[in-house]
């Protein structure tokens, strides 16, 4: 018989893949975006808190969205 998944199971199967899928545009993008501030004139340290800023914004988005969609679908 099979058992039905409980939420902390259903939470990490759904996390892990979003954060892998999160993870080749950040290491493309993210790099690219750092020498632009830096060829523009930024300090080094501002743009570094700016990318990891956005960095911790795209995460936190994408398990919201995960967590969003597991309490939509979560069945009584």
């Amino acid at each position: 018989m099979h058992e039905k998944p409980s939420i902390e199971k259903s939470w990490h199967e759904s996390i892990l893949p979003q954060v892998r899928s999160m993870a080749q545009p950040l290491v493309m993008v993210m790099p690219m975006l750092y020498a632009g501030m830096l060829l523009g004139g930024v300090s080094a340290l501002v743009g570094l808190a700016v990318v990891l800023l956005l960095i911790a914004a795209a995460f936190v988005a994408n398990v919201l969205a995960g967590v969003i969609a597991l309490l939509m679908l979560r069945t009584k």
